[in-house]
């Protein structure tokens, strides 16, 4: 590679967080094997070398936009977690921030990092869901539990796996192919429409309620 497609194409005008960000928007909506790396140069405004003076390869792109986006929903539900309120009130906050920090469907991006990128990038996104996503419900139901909101009953794992469960069937699929993930999902208010406050509730109920419900009527 000569030096000259080691510059940048517009020097201090399109970024590494630039192009990563235009990248993420790509790999949500099509998926990983559908975006190139030419389409991430058009999106971004700058020529292929120049793309590839930032990231090595498609991987190395899609693994950084994965990162990034695990540590913005790290953030966003260590904001909800630490919040005031009832348990019902912060279970509220914790769902709507699963709902809102990621456009990237889960299921699209465990399918995508399993098929496509190799082992070593797998495990580092593995653990990094583990740390962004999965330690911070853990947490937040531990400390629910020692407050005596949960019972002692519950693992907080579990209570973690339940909540995410959930929340899977309100978020969207990829925008050009909503039938490629085959998830079922939750239609609130009409086809296509999704109301995050709304949804945040109804996972909350869930959770906390379950589907039962009152006593007498469950015991017929």
């Amino acid at each position: 590679m000569s030096d000259a497609t080691m510059i940048p194409a517009h020097p201090g005008e399109v970024t590494r967080e630039r192009i990563l960000r235009l990248a993420d928007e790509l790999f949500a909506r099509h998926g990983y094997a559908r975006v190139s790396m030419r389409a991430v140069a058009g999106a971004a405004g700058v020529t292929k070398p120049a793309l590839y003076y930032y990231f090595r390869d498609k991987d190395a792109l899609y693994e950084e936009c994965m990162l990034v986006m695990q540590q913005r929903q790290a953030s966003a539900l260590r904001d909800a977690a630490e919040g005031a309120g009832s348990l019902g009130e912060r279970l509220t906050a914790v769902a709507h921030a699963l709902l809102t920090a990621s456009a990237h469907h889960p299921i699209r991006v465990m399918s995508d990092i399993t098929e496509h990128l190799p082992p070593d990038s797998r495990e580092r996104l593995r653990q990094g869901f583990a740390d962004s996503v999965v330690g911070p419900l853990a947490a937040f139901f531990t400390s629910a539990q020692e407050r005596g909101e949960v019972r002692d009953a519950v693992t907080p794992e579990l209570a973690a796996a339940t909540l995410l469960g959930v929340c899977m069937s309100f978020l969207p699929a990829a925008a050009d192919d909503p039938e490629a993930l085959q998830v079922p999902r939750v239609q609130i208010d009409g086809p296509g429409s999704l109301d995050p406050d709304r949804a945040a509730g109804i996972v909350t109920d869930l959770v906390l309620r379950g589907v039962a419900g009152s006593p007498a009527t469950s015991a017929r």
